[in-house]
């Protein structure tokens, strides 16, 4: 038992010195003019990660508990934000599939909204305390919204032929590994009740630790192999575009 709480701290730890990497990265380079939203979000998360650990660590269960979720839904809207964002920024040359691709988000939204809410209300309560319960009803809805946006970039992305080197495309994969990984945390809790938060705890630790590693090796990577990756999709992008120009 002690062996697996020191791991878990010091995963946390090693996630946090990713992105604290991935967010000196972007300074140094100064792309965080150009990622400023994901920016804004790694130094936020730094700073609310490093509070949570500390409480943890300092037995605070309490101040812990509210303090996590009172900050939750401003991770959540910076996250909604970077993935935004992130869309925009991909096309921000090519006007037609931008505006595409802003229609399909805000209808993907809608209907994996309605769709996150009823999936989530007729799942099991399992044996949780009250308290919990319609939180992690809650979390779950807005995992599954979170991971149906990234899935429904990725295959449009993939329709249009654009290559996944690049750092948005890293961005987003992060943040649906995540939040995929925590939704079905989320759901076996729900399912087996609170035996399995001490499992919870060490399956989103690692989940956290691998997207943070993503990000750092996507925003480490050089300049020019991104750039290389946007050559050969050049070509489609501009028939694409030209088409839903003449569409929308």
């Amino acid at each position: 038992m002690f062996l697996f709480v020191v791991s878990s701290y010091l995963l946390w730890i090693l996630g946090l010195g990713f992105h604290a990497g991935a967010a000196l990265r972007l300074w140094q380079t100064r792309e965080y003019r150009a990622y400023h939203v994901f920016f804004l979000y790694s130094i936020f998360i730094i700073i609310r990660s490093t509070i949570n650990v500390s409480l943890r660590f300092f037995d605070q269960w309490e101040y812990w508990f509210y303090f996590y979720w009172f900050t939750e839904p401003v991770v959540v809207a910076l996250s909604l934000w970077v993935i935004y964002a992130s869309w925009l920024h991909l096309f921000a040359d090519y006007e037609g599939i931008r505006a595409l691709g802003r229609r399909i988000l805000i209808t993907s939204a809608v209907i994996l909204s309605v769709v996150a809410i009823i999936a989530a209300s007729m799942q099991s309560l399992g044996k949780l305390p009250s308290i919990y319960a319609p939180l992690a009803k809650m979390e779950t809805a807005v995992r599954m919204i979170q991971s149906g946006l990234i899935i429904t970039l990725f295959l449009l992305a993939t329709v249009l032929g654009l290559p996944w080197r690049r750092k948005h495309f890293g961005i987003l994969f992060g943040f649906g590994m995540y939040a995929s990984l925590y939704m079905l945390a989320n759901a076996l809790i729900l399912r087996f009740g609170s035996a399995f938060f001490l499992y919870k705890d060490m399956f989103t630790v690692f989940a956290w630790v691998a997207c943070q590693f993503l990000w750092c090796c996507y925003v480490f990577q050089p300049a020019e192999a991104e750039s290389f990756a946007a050559l050969p999709s050049s070509i489609p992008l501009e028939k694409w575009n030209r088409a839903l120009q003449e569409l929308l």
